[in-house]
């Protein structure tokens, strides 16, 4: 039987990993964010990778789960849309983002021990990927959000592309606010996003 491209495992301590993720540090720091940061909190984290041998704890970026995606939050633009799709067996929701499309997330908080994202993606028509771009408050990025990379995705094909940086301060310890850009690469092309998540780097 072919093995699924991701699983999900419940993470029986994350009370204990999340203590010691937001615990003070004697770095200097950089980065220093003055607004307010009480709405941030820890995560649940999973390990779903681990058919890929990616061992890795990841928590779901706004608006994905394990159903897929709802769109909460999510500002959708130049034909962005919430579509449905099978994945894995599975009929669910996904985001949908034909070339030039772009899909801004909600706010969300991160620290400099989120270093990356992961996503499931494909192509359902074309080459290409979807452009990646992050941007954080307070600094020049919130405005003109800048690149992380892209998701290349097989043709009609769910698969999990390699980590992208999502540039947190690493000389700060503090919670980060920022959002991430979703944007639908090349020219007649179209691309869905089934999962989208942060690591926090605890299987590193």
């Amino acid at each position: 039987m072919k093995n699924r491209l991701f699983s999900y495992r419940a993470l029986g301590l994350a009370a204990i990993l999340g203590a010691l993720l937001v615990a003070p540090s004697a770095a200097s720091a950089a980065y220093s964010y003055s607004g307010d940061t009480s709405w941030c909190q820890v995560g649940s984290f999973t390990q779903p990778f681990v058919d890929l041998k990616d061992l890795n704890w990841y928590e779901p970026a706004p608006g994905f789960g394990q159903e897929g995606f709802d769109g909460e939050g999510w500002t959708l633009e130049g034909g962005a849309s919430v579509a449905t799709a099978e994945v894995e067996g599975t009929e669910q929701q996904v985001l949908d983002l034909p070339s030039g499309a772009r899909a801004t997330s909600p706010m969300l908080c991160v620290q400099s021990t989120y270093p990356t994202a992961r996503a499931v993606m494909r192509s359902v028509s074309g080459g290409g990927g979807v452009g990646v771009f992050v941007g954080y408050d307070g600094q020049p990025s919130w405005t003109k959000p800048q690149g992380a990379g892209a998701l290349k995705g097989k043709a009609s094909e769910w698969t999990a592309p390699p980590p992208l940086n999502i540039h947190p301060y690493g000389g700060y310890v503090g919670w980060q606010p920022m959002h991430i850009v979703l944007e639908g690469q090349g020219k007649g092309l179209d691309y869905q996003v089934s999962q989208l998540w942060i690591d926090p780097r605890y299987g590193h």
